[in-house]
């Protein structure tokens, strides 16, 4: 079963053990929020998209979920049938594109018209989403890196804010808080390590063209 956010939110409050209240909830939720935008960034999450031919059209609506400069198209197959028994070959990249007609829509054009009642499977990337009811986030082992990488950066908020207090004081007390903030230091290296998110493999976005209604090149900031 999925952890949704107050799950995962808890989990990072258990690891940091953050008794001076160091972390605001502010701080804590950001986290939490950048430890899942980390994932998505290292493992995107991958949604299928069918569309039916009607031997006429080659140009279809992609999901909502399409983020320019983001998502990608990873795999097109046709024609698609779920009950044979073996997959049709892929459908070169270089044969579509994406086209942004505006107002956040997505369109998928083809260079050839799938003929009436075929299926177009296509494989996209998007971002996770996680909230109090849902996530799209399905293994364990992904929930504990993003939990970890939440930790990390909440610990380093805690090593921050002790030193800060040491160096306020005098004598032993600021000695006191500079270990502490060590401590606090050395557990945020482990959970960033335990994530395995600190080196993202070298993803290549955007391998379909993605053009702006006219025809021209589509611009991210």
């Amino acid at each position: 079963m999925s952890r949704f956010l107050e799950a995962l939110t808890n989990e990072v409050r258990g690891l940091i053990k953050d008794g001076d209240g160091y972390v605001s909830e502010d701080e804590l939720a950001a986290a939490v929020r950048r430890g899942i935008a980390r994932l998505a960034e290292a493992r995107p999450r991958r949604i299928i998209a069918d569309f039916t031919g009607n031997g006429s059209t080659k140009v279809f609506t992609l999901p909502t979920t399409f983020e320019a400069g983001f998502s990608d198209v990873v795999k097109v197959l046709y024609p698609f049938d779920a009950s044979a028994v073996e997959l049709p070959e892929d459908i070169e990249l270089s044969r579509l594109s994406v086209v942004d007609v505006g107002d956040g829509t997505f369109k998928l054009r083809l260079d050839f018209v799938p003929a009436n009642g075929k299926k177009v499977r296509t494989i996209l990337t998007a971002r996770h989403s996680v909230d109090d009811q849902s996530s799209t986030i399905k293994s364990v082992s992904d929930e504990d890196a993003v939990i970890h990488w939440a930790a990390a950066e909440c610990l380093r908020i805690m090593a921050a804010k002790a030193i800060g207090v040491g160096d306020s004081l005098l004598g032993a007390d600021t000695v006191s808080y500079q270990s502490r903030s060590s401590q606090y230091k050395s557990l945020a290296d482990f959970y960033e390590e335990q994530s395995g998110l600190r080196m993202i493999p070298g993803f290549v976005f955007n391998r379909v063209t993605v053009t702006t209604n006219e025809g021209l090149p589509y611009l991210t900031h």
